[in-house]
């Protein structure tokens, strides 16, 4: 009933009195013209058709009949002069009561208002319009308008009949976009994560740098080490690389690569002198072949057949081999877990790198197998005998028997009835050294020191010669041993010098191109030679003169030689050669002096690549950024002086690289606008953002850029 509150009904009137009198005027003549009568209360005229049917016989009949009054022969009989003879009039039909037909034919009718009474609970008429009077006159009934004041509605809405007039256009406006937003932004979030998913795997396959090439790779020598292993030395992007290789039970797939892009990410942040440098991975059928840096000296076994070591070559090999675990347990938070002598390799500077670090997890997942069998001699009690995980103190536990080994320069001997130390420790071993071998091997693993205990008593031992190394100092101290054990060797045995010289010739080549060498050898002059393209790096720390006045030049010293040893193994990944390094500045080349048409994208991608090296690095002192500056156009070459020679490079191309380095910033890569342009190929690689026309002294106005990545 509530519903019928806001119900008026607009209705013609209905006949009444008058459509009574004529149903019982026909039912009588019918009766006796026809002698037939209408049953069950029915009427004549008893629907609406039938009622308008009389109407228009009616008026019609009225039409013609005025038509016959006038008496006229040459009347027009046609229907648009009988209908004429009907508008502008008034007339009383039986279905609607009054009527008026206006000029235009239009017929307008009495219509009446019903409302809803709430005392009778029913539809009573609340008002009537009547078209003669052109007025509406209302009951003494009172309508119950269903609104909050009780009034009438008003005649036009505040928001108009369509709802989006008036007041209401912002409202319905603001409506349709709290409605739309979130399905436009929904959407939109959707694209564009489905975007950069498909974009990050596209990157994440182009950029996969761990994957090496079949064909750059070239095998030299492979041997077996009995565990499936298959190990050898081959050549890559023209170095020295060792490789070790396993098979594998089955062709990666495009999942095993995406997890793979997560297993070796950390594989590519061990940079430090002492973890040896991994390449990566090499996929040939049905193998997988481990690539990582070449040490010429092999491992610690090698090492000790091949010459006899004193004290100060051991303290410097025990300082290694603790420096690259701290890194391990500390920096990069790993545990090695296959630490032995036999992955303690010793390069051509005698500096011993640990190796092989993560790969056991690497061959796992390749071979589907579980990692190789435990090694009983270097491996924990523990781990042996509850197969427990590997651990942080079985790591120092092996760090304890490489110790000995060391020491001793023969495998170490586990003793057969172990109580305390679990190693037999030679007479000879000094005492300091044989308490440290003590902790780290005992069979108690709640004593054995952490990484950062063993570093800081092995920093308070004190080398038998009295020197104590910063890590330049031990290299200067090494080279000096060896030419001494040299000249002994010399004396004994000719075919050995020959060996050890061509040691030095490699030394040699860390310092000048190998094709310098080769000139040397046979003509004290080397020609200078002209390079048309090239692109030249300088590099330096800001911050690093104010930060030189407030500590010791030994600290200085240790860490130049530290960021110099990381930016050195860092750009043995691209085709580019080191000219120089003095203090905190780095110079680098590409296009000198093996020329390559692509040495700017060499440079650009080695230049961001130490950049973030730089950063996430934490052995740096903090507070430093690395600027870089780089220049692409033409150069002379040559090597410089007899005595200590140098190879230089002399040009337009260097002073303005160095131009570009001087007016960069710091954790920013300045380039100038002829190396923007021969990057523009690599859009994928490279962003070029342009700074704007600066000075340049010397040069004037120059438009210079800066690089950053994707």
């Amino acid at each position: 009933m509530k519903i019928f509150r806001s119900v008026l009904v607009v209705t013609y009137r209905s006949a009444g009195s008058e459509l009574d009198e004529l149903n019982q005027k026909i039912a009588d003549r019918t009766k006796l013209r026809y002698n037939r009568t209408y049953d069950n209360g029915s009427q004549p005229l008893d629907s609406y058709a039938i009622q308008a049917s009389y109407d228009i016989v009616d008026l019609f009949a009225l039409a013609v009949n005025e038509s016959l009054a006038t008496h006229q022969p040459d009347a027009e009989w046609s229907g648009r002069a009988l209908a004429a003879l009907l508008t502008d009039r008034n007339f009383t039909d039986l279905t609607t009561g009054f009527m008026y037909i206006s000029k235009e034919s239009a017929r307008f009718l009495d219509l009446v208002v019903f409302g809803f009474s709430t005392k009778t609970q029913t539809m009573r008429q609340m008002g009537k319009w009547s078209v003669a009077l052109r007025e509406l006159s209302w009951t003494n009934l009172i309508i119950d308008w269903p609104t909050k004041d009780g009034q009438p509605p008003p005649d036009l809405p505040n928001c108009g009949f369509s709802g989006l007039e008036g007041d209401c256009v912002h409202a319905a406006t603001v409506t349709l976009l709290n409605i739309l937003l979130p399905v436009i932004l929904t959407f939109g979030l959707a694209l564009l994560f489905f975007v950069f998913i498909r974009k990050r795997r596209y990157k994440s396959k182009k950029k996969r740098n761990w994957l090496i090439a079949q064909q750059d790779l070239a095998t030299r020598r492979n041997s077996s080490d009995g565990n499936s292993w298959t190990s050898g030395n081959a050549n890559w992007k023209g170095k020295r690389v060792w490789t070790k290789s396993v098979t594998m039970k089955q062709l990666p797939t495009e999942q095993c690569f995406v997890f793979l892009d997560l297993l070796l990410k950390p594989s590519f942040k061990m940079l430090h002198p002492n973890i040896n440098t991994f390449f990566g991975l090499c996929l040939p059928e049905n193998r997988a072949i481990l690539v990582s840096n070449y040490c010429k000296h092999g491992s610690l076994y090698d090492l000790y057949y091949e010459m006899s070591l004193d004290w100060d070559f051991k303290y410097s090999l025990l300082s290694d081999l603790i420096e690259g675990m701290y890194f391990i347990h500390t920096t990069l938070n790993m545990v090695h877990g296959r630490l032995h002598a036999k992955v303690c390799l010793v390069d051509d500077r005698f500096t011993l790198r640990i190796g092989e670090l993560n790969y056991h997890h690497i061959v796992s997942y390749l071979t589907k197998q579980p990692p190789r069998t435990i090694n009983y001699l270097w491996t924990a009690p523990e781990i042996i005998d509850a197969q427990t995980r590997l651990s942080r103190e079985g790591d120092i536990f092996a760090v304890g028997l490489i110790v000995t080994s060391i020491s001793s320069q023969e495998e170490p001997r586990r003793v057969q009835h172990p109580v305390g130390c679990l190693v037999d420790i030679p007479a000879y071993v000094p005492a300091e050294i044989r308490l440290l071998i003590e902790r780290c091997a005992s069979d108690d693993v709640q004593s054995r020191p952490s990484i950062q205990l063993v570093k800081r008593r092995f920093g308070q031992m004190e080398p038998l010669n009295g020197t104590k190394g910063n890590i330049v100092d031990r290299v200067f101290a090494r080279y000096s041993t060896y030419t001494a054990t040299l000249e002994n060797a010399v004396r004994e045995r000719s075919e050995e010098l020959k060996r050890e010289r061509m040691k030095c010739d490699e030394i040699l080549q860390q310092m000048l191109p190998a094709f310098v060498l080769d000139k040397l050898r046979t003509s004290r002059i080397i020609p200078a030679e002209y390079f048309e393209e090239s692109t030249i790096y300088f590099s330096d720390l800001v911050g690093f003169v104010s930060w030189v006045t407030l500590v010791s030049p030994w600290t200085v010293m240790k860490m130049l030689n530290l960021m110099m040893a990381v930016f050195d193994s860092q750009i043995a990944h691209y085709a580019v050669q080191k000219i120089e390094s003095v203090g905190d500045s780095y110079m680098v080349a590409s296009g000198i002096p093996t020329r390559n048409d692509q040495h700017a994208a060499e440079i650009c991608r080695m230049a961001l690549s130490l950049i973030k090296t730089f950063k996430d690095d934490g052995s740096f002192p903090s507070g430093f950024l690395l600027r870089v500056g780089i220049h692409s156009g033409s150069c002379a070459a040559g090597v410089i002086g007899t005595k200590v020679p140098r190879y230089c490079l002399f040009g337009d191309a260097v002073n303005i690289a160095s131009r570009m380095q001087s007016h960069g910033q710091g954790s920013r890569v300045h380039v100038s606008s002829t190396t923007a342009e021969l990057i523009l190929p690599h859009r994928e690689e490279f962003i070029c953002v342009e700074r704007g026309v600066i000075p340049i002294k010397g040069k004037g106005k120059m438009l210079t850029y800066w690089l950053t990545a994707p």
